[in-house]
C-alpha cells in the first residue's frame, strides 16, 4: 500500500530546491543589490518585492514569503529579470513560488482570494498612474 502524505505539513527546504530547480534557476546566485527593486513598478505599493522575496528563498523561509502574496502580485513583467547583474531571474523565482504555493497549500483557495488582491492592487496602481 503507497504512504498517504499529507499535504498541510511544511515542506522541507530541500523538497522546494528541488521543485525550484526543475524551473532553472538557482536563488543563491542573488547578492542583494536590490536592482530588481528599481526596476519593479510594483515596488511603490510592495516594498522590497522581489528582493525580500529572493532573501526569504534564500534562507528557506518558504512559507513567509507565501505569506506576503508577493508570488500572485507579480505581473510576470520580467523587468526585475532583465536588469539583474547576476541573472538570478526574480520574475521566474516568483512564478514558481505561485506554482509551488498553489500545488502545495491552495486547498482553502487561496489562489482566488489573492486574484482578488491582485485586482485591488492593480487598480491602485492604474489610479497613481492615470490620477
Amino acid at each position: 500500500m503507497s504512504e498517504i502524505i499529507d499535504i498541510t505539513e511544511k515542506f522541507r527546504r530541500e523538497d522546494f530546491e528541488a521543485f525550484l530547480a526543475s524551473y532553472g534557476v538557482d536563488v543563491k546566485i542573488c547578492m542583494q543589490c536590490a536592482t530588481c527593486v528599481s526596476a519593479c513598478p510594483l515596488s511603490d505599493i510592495c516594498p522590497g518585492m522581489p528582493r525580500i522575496d529572493m532573501l526569504l528563498v534564500q534562507l528557506g523561509l518558504i512559507d513567509e514569503v507565501i505569506k506576503r502574496l508577493d508570488p500572485w502580485i507579480c505581473d510576470q513583467c520580467m523587468k526585475c529579470s532583465q536588469v539583474c547583474p547576476r541573472r538570478a531571474n526574480p520574475a521566474k523565482v516568483l512564478a514558481a513560488l505561485r506554482d509551488f504555493a498553489t500545488f502545495k497549500y491552495d486547498k482553502f483557495g487561496i489562489g482566488r482570494l489573492a486574484i482578488k488582491f491582485k485586482r485591488r492592487k492593480i487598480k491602485k496602481v492604474l489610479e497613481t498612474v492615470r490620477p
